[in-house]
């Protein structure tokens, strides 16, 4: 290899990376106009979504507000409602059992007909007096009831506050 052979040889390989560089400066150049026109549409693609969240997130909190607000009170709601929300047939039967006359006496029945008409919005089936029955039962144990009559196959028991409930 003589002197004058490597040079035609690196001006050859200069000459091939000069046309390569002016090659891809001229596609980069064509590519800069294409990725200036989609840079401005992402950007308004994203102006216009960041508005969306932003609106979205106010309707949410807004919406949060109002289920942490106290609710107004509706008939039957009260407290028979457990913690849980679910509501308890015992805690309504104290209540209807409360107010009544000390020298009333009342049956199962009676009982499961005025819880059914005060929590009626509470219940998703009617109350059975036999339930009732055993919350009855309960509260003579504790002393809150006395036994007016006690049931026979015909008769419910019939039942009188004691004490206060």
């Amino acid at each position: 290899m003589n002197g004058e052979e490597s040079i035609v040889e690196v001006l050859g390989r200069l000459d091939g990376q000069i046309a390569y560089h002016q090659e891809r400066e001229e596609f980069h150049a064509r590519q800069e106009g294409f990725h200036r026109e989609q840079r401005s549409t992402h950007a308004g693609e994203l102006q216009k979504l960041r508005s969306h969240r932003e609106s979205l997130a106010a309707a949410v909190s807004a919406a949060a507000a109002l289920e942490h607000r106290p609710r107004p009170s509706t008939p039957g709601v009260g407290a028979h409602i457990a913690p849980s929300g679910r509501p308890k047939l015992a805690r309504m039967v104290v209540v209807v059992v409360a107010e009544r006359s000390p020298t009333e006496p009342f049956g199962a029945a009676a009982v499961a007909r005025e819880v059914q008409q005060r929590f009626q919005a509470d219940l998703k089936k009617p109350v059975d007096p036999r339930l009732v029955s055993i919350e009855l039962r309960r509260l003579v144990k504790r002393g809150y009831l006395h036994v007016a009559r006690r049931g026979r196959p015909h008769a419910e028991a019939l039942y009188v506050r004691q004490r206060p409930v």
